[in-house]
This record gives C-alpha cells, structure tokens and sequence, in this order.
C-alpha cells in the first residue's frame, strides 16, 4: 500500500461481520465490501478494512456526544504497530494520535480515565513512542468516504 493511495480508494468496508451493539444495536447486521470490481486488489481491500475500522471508531466517537472533539489521543495495543494504520486512522478521527506502549493496556487507560475524574489532574504517562498528524488533504478525502459509509447500514438492511 502506497502512502499516495491513502484516502484514494473505491473500495468500502462496513466491519460489523459480528453485528453491532453500538450505534445501530443490531445483532443481525452483517459486514460488506462495496465497490469491488475486476480490477480490485488485495492492497485495496486491506486498505478499505482499515479506513473501514476507523470510519466505524469515528462513527462511535461522534455518538458519544463528545462535547469537544479531542485534539489528541494517547493509543496503544498491536494494531499501533502500523505506521500506514495510524497514519489512515489520525486523518480519519483527524486528531493527533500519540502511541504509547509499554505497561499501558486498555485496563491502565480505564484507571487514567477514572483518576482523571475524580482528581483533576495531569496524570505523567510514558512519552509516546511516536506521534502520528492528520494529513489535511486526507481527512479531507476521509470525510467524503465517511459520508459514504455512513449509508452503508441503511442500504444493507433493506437487501437483508
């Protein structure tokens, strides 16, 4: 996957193979590509699974009511290991995406939270280990495939 493809592709990924317990509460909602063609290649369908992941995380943060978007966001686990997953993801939510690792699991991220609420305070975590900017022309681009996307679910409930 080449760093120009980023936010160039004609292939869609709705990734609710499992159904949705969040936004659409449907249990019987089934995952899609769209737009494949004769001409479709694996780089573009690995592609669309992670523009599609990321289209779905924003889709979550948007529902949660955010009263301001953040403008960073400390992240961690396997998937952050990808230079070009972090670089599609950052435009996609459009925030800086800080990786950090080490000791840091999703359990030391809900106790931060928690901390946070109840202390009022900056709470030092480990430098990130690398920090990943939105590419302006990109989320741009993101944006038109998230409007997209967005009507997936709608188009697939009335073929099911």
């Amino acid at each position: 996957m080449l760093e120009d493809d980023l936010g160039n592709n004609s292939v869609l990924f709705f990734p609710h193979i499992t159904g949705d317990k969040l936004i659409y509460q449907d249990l019987d909602i089934r995952g899609a590509f769209i737009g494949l063609s004769a001409s479709t290649k694996r780089k573009d369908m690995t592609q669309a699974v992670m523009e599609g992941v990321g289209y779905a995380l924003k889709e979550v943060m948007e529902n949660m009511g955010l009263k301001n978007w953040p403008q960073k966001i400390r992240i961690n686990g396997g998937g952050t290991k990808s230079e070009i997953w972090m670089r599609i993801l950052s435009s996609i939510l459009n925030v800086q995406l800080e990786v950090v690792s080490g000791n840091a699991s999703p359990c030391f991220g809900v106790c931060l939270l928690a901390l946070q609420s109840k202390m009022d305070l900056e709470y030092a975590v480990e430098a990130p280990q690398a920090i990943f900017y939105p590419d302006k022309k990109r989320v741009h681009k993101y944006n038109e495939g998230y409007r997209k996307y967005k009507k997936i679910y709608t188009a697939l409930k009335e073929i099911a």
